[in-house]
């Protein structure tokens, strides 16, 4: 978890009008510094606390969630990002992670009610485009979801998580060279990735390009893809026979 962005978005939730309990904002901050030190139940239960103290605290319910996403309650999570958008109907963030945890829950369509809402709150949310996207893919809405990945990219051309749920899509469309463009970059940014070169070998190998296919599933071999294991030297064997 991105804590420092956390806290920024907690900073602009807790100066929407809640009271200012003192108790309440001491429990607030030892369950901060627990979440720190990745004490995950402990902070959950001062945030808790906190919440009882204060029942107006955005921001404490905002990280409860986060917490108990991190503990796979997402359910509870949920509950809580829900409080989170009443107090602060205008919060993208809360609206973003809220749909995150319905797809962890397999609720694929209220998780893109979520991401919606998001977006419609903040055009340029890059990350709400990829998991939209990434959540019509889950539905087979495949051209909504490259639409959603395209948007996502626009916005941020360094996006490695947007190319390769495009790269998945795209190969499953059968457009190849566009799986291989994609997958390609997540390759370039993260070079000992096992999952960009086995994807991309599916591509060549799909596109009949048999050489940059073995090759690649010889990298994929070597990075320790067990789905790459022997993939080479089957190819080698059917078009070398």
């Amino acid at each position: 978890m991105r804590f420092i962005c956390v806290l920024t978005a907690v900073l602009m939730l807790c100066s929407c009008g809640i009271r200012d309990d003192e108790g309440a904002e001491k429990l607030f901050a030892s369950a901060n510094a627990k979440m720190q030190a990745a004490d995950i139940d402990a902070a959950i239960m001062d945030y808790s606390a906190a919440i009882s103290k204060n029942p107006g605290h955005a921001g404490a319910y905002y990280m409860r969630a986060l917490a108990r996403a991190q503990v796979s309650q997402f359910k509870g999570a949920i509950k809580d990002f829900e409080k989170v958008t009443r107090l602060t109907p205008r919060n993208a963030e809360a609206y973003n992670k809220m749909g995150n945890a319905r797809v962890r829950l397999g609720q694929y369509y209220r998780a893109i009610r979520d991401f919606t809402k998001a977006i419609e709150i903040d055009p340029e949310y890059e990350e709400a485009y990829n998991n939209r996207g990434s959540a019509y893919g889950r539905i087979n809405e495949n051209e909504k979801a490259i639409k959603d990945l395209d948007s996502a990219i626009k916005i941020a051309p360094d996006y490695t998580e947007a190319y390769y749920n495009r790269g998945i899509l795209r190969g499953k469309q059968g457009d190849f060279k566009g799986a291989i463009d994609d997958m390609t970059k997540v390759a370039e940014a993260f070079p000992s990735m096992a999952e960009a070169y086995l994807l991309r070998a599916a591509a060549y190998e799909s596109s009949g390009n048999t050489q940059a296919a073995v090759y690649d599933y010889k990298t994929a071999e070597a990075l320790g893809s067990k789905k790459a294991q022997g993939r080479a030297a089957g190819l080698l064997r059917r078009y070398n026979p």
